[in-house]
């Protein structure tokens, strides 16, 4: 017996390809970019920009922007779910194009 509905199916190829998508997101967010105004970290939007605050000696101070930080995972979570929706109905197709032709 299963307590997951039967729309709640997540095949193997498209873990996967959802884990190596969210990697690619999450290199993407460590590197650091460079938009018009500022520089810093985060994609798409930068949510975290060092700053040089020492005087005499360098030291570097990081600032996060919280509100880049939300709309950065609503974006990675919108992502994955269409990667995921693409993936799954690609394989109900073939599926379904195998069962009809045999």
């Amino acid at each position: 017996m299963s307590f997951l509905p039967p729309w709640f199916r997540i095949h193997l190829s498209t873990a996967l390809v959802l884990m190596v998508a969210a990697s690619g997101m999450l290199g993407l967010n460590v590197t650091r970019h460079q938009d018009d105004f500022r520089s810093g970290y985060g994609w798409p939007m930068i949510f975290l920009t060092p700053k040089d605050v020492g005087d005499w000696a360098p030291m570097v101070k990081y600032f996060w922007d919280y509100k880049n930080v939300v709309i950065d995972i609503v974006v990675y979570i919108g992502l994955l779910i269409v990667v995921a929706i693409i993936l799954e109905k690609r394989i109900a197709i073939l599926t379904r194009l195998k069962r009809d032709g045999e």
